[in-house]
Order: structure tokens, then sequence, then C-alpha cells
């Protein structure tokens, strides 16, 4: 995983300070995607559910459990957001070629593509430690062992 920063300069506008953005990225591929290369998720730990955009889940192996509609920080119907609910076996990389095996996580199936790449905590193997320095840039997840189911 990499923490990478991004700035808004909007932000650093109105309030010095404030502009230098963090994001965790986690490296990761889903079961029979169309590309042999890794998705950068934005690792979100304040996010339950993983959110994969139309064109990154379609072709995968998924099971479709049911839909469901989004809101976020503004609960107006005009900004709901209309998903599927699926499970997706995914495994996670690293830059040394380190990788877990597949295990499945429940994920919200966007149905456009506008929409980030979110890993969120509900389904990481149990036992999972988050590892996460900001002042040496550094974050990593530590698995217990290699079972994951």
């Amino acid at each position: 995983m990499d923490i990478i920063k991004i700035f808004d300069y909007d932000l650093e506008k109105k309030i010095r300070g404030m502009g230098e953005i963090r994001r965790i990225i986690c490296y990761a591929q889903l079961k029979n995607q169309k590309n042999d290369g890794f998705l950068n998720f934005i690792f979100d730990t304040g996010a339950h559910t993983s959110l994969i955009p139309k064109d990154w889940w379609k072709g995968t192996e998924i099971d479709i459990l049911g839909k469901h509609k989004l809101q976020g920080l503004i609960s107006r119907k005009k900004c709901e957001l209309s998903v599927q609910i699926g499970k997706v076996p995914i495994k996670l990389v690293d830059k040394l070629g380190n990788e877990t095996p597949y295990f499945p996580i429940k994920v919200y199936l966007a149905n456009i593509n506008r929409v980030p790449l979110l890993l969120g905590l509900r389904d990481l193997p149990k036992g999972v430690t988050i590892n996460l320095e900001l002042s040496k840039n550094n974050c990593y997840l530590e698995f217990p062992d290699k079972s994951y189911k």
C-alpha cells in the first residue's frame, strides 16, 4: 500500500494548512478481471463496504446478492447511487510481489463509472492488522495466516 498526497488549492486558499490530503492506495486484483494489471483502490478506513465502478466489475467472477441505493453526505433523492450488491473474490498485492490468496468480499457494484474504487473494511479477513505510520508515509496490512476464509 502507498500513501499518496494530493493538494486542494481552493481549500488551502481558504484555510492555510488544510490543502494537503493523504490517501491510502491499496493494490488488488479481482478474479477473472478483463486485464492482468492491478486495480488501485483507495483504502477507505471509514467505509464499511467496497465500491467498484461498472467497467471494472463487468466480466469478473461475481455472485449478485441484491440491489441497493447509496446516499452520501447529501441525502437527496437526486444524489442517490443505484448499485448492485455482490460477492467477489479479490486478492491484495504489494510492490514487492507479495500477495494474498483470493478471498471473498461483499461489494457495491456501481452501474456507472464516475465513482472511485474503494476498499472498505467489512470483509477483510479476521485477524488482519492495519499498520499506519503517517509520519513515515508508511501503511501496510499484516495477515496472520493464509486461510482467509
